[in-house]
């Protein structure tokens, strides 16, 4: 079920965020490793992992009150 929700909250993402938040917390690569594999700038890979992390937190709070 974790999987599930996972992939769910993943969904929400846009594609960018999402391969940042992916490459950073799910495979453990530093945003400085993330910036040479996507071509991004580092500030911009920086931004993306942050505002991942925000939205991942938001939807899951979202899912707890849903099952509340």
């Amino acid at each position: 079920q974790a999987g599930a929700i996972l992939l769910r909250l993943l969904d929400q993402l846009d594609p960018e965020r999402r391969e940042a938040f992916v490459l950073a917390d799910l495979e453990g690569f530093t945003a400085p490793e993330i910036a040479e594999l996507t071509g991004a700038n580092l500030t911009t890979v920086y931004t993306r992992i942050r505002a991942a992390r925000e939205r991942m937190a938001a939807g899951l709070a979202a899912l707890r009150q849903e099952v509340a």
